[in-house]
């Protein structure tokens, strides 16, 4: 783990040392044979917290790292205790603490964010919303926000622009108005010629209408690109399980440059509707790269209850639907699907595209590209078909060129 060292020079292998600033280093997996009466009380209890979490005994260590800061510590010292604290947070999977204390440890405390980005120790936790949240609030980090605008800058590379010009010859052409507005005035009273000075003021009032449309166009046009973008930004710090007990869990954005998700949203029962149609092209979903994830908005619909009535029906009459409904109950893992986390988060996330998910028969579906764009959505069931001959194989010159592939991996590396 990490301890203060401001003798050490960049570079000793032997401690195999990293550095913080220009007169702090940081000690991975090592310890300084310093005499031990040289160092201070804060010191030596953020030793014993790195040698309780060389051991595996992360919660003693986050005790030792916390009480070291109340030793009246130097900068060096709570710096290590606060960076280290954090640490010891990720491997007791206390997620929100681990992000508090890290920001405190680069905001207040100067750690670099460069450091918490290659951390071995802090890995989990870069696979996980809070991290996309974190790094909207430190120094040198940007978040979803400002992500978002990027993106949508991106989609539209000479938005901005346009919208500088046309700006720029709205206001030329209000000012014109303005002046021309007042010239006829004047041509009423015969200080200027009536005739000429009209069709001067008709020229002002069409431009004005002219790039004042498009100005507000572009400028709506910005405005839904920055939601979309953000759109897309929340749906990649969504969770799914990757784990048969559902205890791993990564982020959509992990699958930049890998996978296509589609995303499946509705009751129980169109949503097993729509898996049981998806399982039908198994083999061509994995040849495209194509992940399905089931959101399940409502347990029951019109649909369920008939088939429960018709199973009822069934069960009076000597059969038992005992381990069929179990059998429904339990999630079917497979290579082309995937199960949210959060379902709360999803929910969420579905009622941010205008969905109302309160009534029965809400259905929705969104196909994403592999570079965390929509690609296209709608209400009802995914029409299977149309997305599959949308999409082209994984090793497809098609897919590189315009579904991200390249891009998003090089984001990744």
């Amino acid at each position: 783990r990490h301890s203060v060292s401001p003798q050490t020079r960049v570079g000793d292998s032997a401690l195999n040392r990293r550095r913080f600033e220009s007169s702090i280093y940081v000690t991975c997996a090592s310890r300084q044979h310093v005499n031990a009466s040289s160092k201070s009380q804060a010191e030596l209890v953020v030793e014993k917290g790195l040698e309780l979490f060389g051991e595996g005994q992360a919660d003693k260590a986050l005790q030792e790292f916390l009480r070291a800061q109340t030793l009246n510590p130097t900068e060096d010292e709570m710096r290590a205790a606060v960076y280290n604290s954090a640490c010891a947070y990720v491997k007791l999977k206390r997620w929100q603490d681990a992000s508090e204390t890290l920001q405190r440890a680069i905001n207040d405390y100067d750690v670099k964010l460069s450091v918490a980005l290659k951390d071995d120790d802090l890995s989990q936790l870069r696979d996980r919303k809070e991290w996309n949240d974190l790094l909207g609030k430190v120094a040198g980090g940007i978040g979803n926000e400002g992500y978002a605008k990027l993106r949508a800058e991106a989609s539209s590379p000479f938005q901005l622009f346009r919208l500088f010009v046309f700006g720029g010859l709205s206001a030329g052409a209000s000012l014109g108005f303005l002046v021309s507005s007042a010239r006829l005035v004047a041509a009423f009273n015969g200080v200027y010629e009536l005739e000429e000075t009209a069709k001067t003021f008709g020229i002002n009032v069409a431009c004005v209408v002219a790039f004042g449309f498009l100005f507000v166009r572009e400028l709506n046009s910005r405005q839904k690109n920055v939601k979309m973008a953000e759109k897309e930004e929340n749906l990649s710090m969504l969770q799914v399980s990757v784990s048969k007990d559902g205890d791993r869990t990564v982020p959509i954005a992990a699958f930049r440059g890998v996978y296509r998700p589609i995303i499946i949203a509705g009751s129980r029962g169109q949503v097993r509707k729509s898996l049981a149609k998806a399982a039908e092209y198994a083999s061509l979903f994995v040849t495209r790269g194509i992940v399905v994830i089931p959101v399940i908005l409502n347990d029951e619909d019109i649909d369920e209850k008939l088939q429960q009535l018709k199973d009822d029906q069934k069960q009076s009459k000597g059969f038992t639907v005992q381990a069929k409904n179990e059998a429904e109950q339990q999630p079917k893992r497979s290579k082309w699907k995937l199960f949210p986390h959060d379902i709360d988060e999803w929910k969420n996330w579905v009622r941010s595209l205008g969905v109302d998910d309160s009534g029965a028969m809400t259905q929705i579906y969104a196909q994403v590209q592999m570079d965390g764009v929509i690609k296209s959505s709608g209400i009802g069931a995914p029409p299977f078909d149309k997305l599959i001959a949308d999409t082209p194989e994984l090793d497809s010159l098609q897919t590189r060129l315009t579904d991200g592939r390249g891009i998003a991996n090089q984001a990744k590396n």
